[in-house]
This record gives C-alpha cells, sequence and structure tokens, in this order.
C-alpha cells in the first residue's frame, strides 16, 4: 500500500472533525464575545460594577456583625 492511500482516510476524517467542530462551536465562540465585550463595557462604564460570578451582592461586614449578636 503506498503512503498516500493509508494517509488519505486519516487526513478526510481531520479535515471533517475540524469543519463540524467549527460548524458546531463557532455561534457559541462569537456569543461568547459579544457577552465578554458587552460584559467589559458595563464595567468601564459602572464604577460600581461587582466582580463576583454569581452576579449576586456580597454579605456587608454590618449584616456579618448584625448575625453574631443576634444568636
Amino acid at each position: 500500500m503506498s503512503l498516500l492511500r493509508r494517509a488519505s482516510p486519516i487526513l478526510m476524517t481531520s479535515i471533517i472533525g475540524m469543519a463540524s467542530g467549527v460548524y458546531i462551536f463557532r455561534p457559541l465562540i462569537l456569543e461568547h464575545i459579544e457577552w465578554s465585550r458587552q460584559n467589559t463595557r458595563a464595567k468601564k462604564s459602572d464604577p460600581h460594577h461587582s466582580d463576583t460570578k454569581s452576579g449576586a451582592l456580597e454579605p456587608s461586614k454590618n449584616d456579618t456583625n448584625k448575625s453574631k449578636t443576634e444568636t
């Protein structure tokens, strides 16, 4: 068997796999890039923007002190 006959199935599956990966994941990557751009714009325009991952507010020191004194 020649080298070309042995390598051609591997090359074809590699090309098909990369093309399908681009087709499947490109919309998700573009959506993530757009979300990141909007998020960085929001951080620049809002000086009080929280960097928490969940988006939830962190408890303030006063809240933790109240819970300690109430118990």
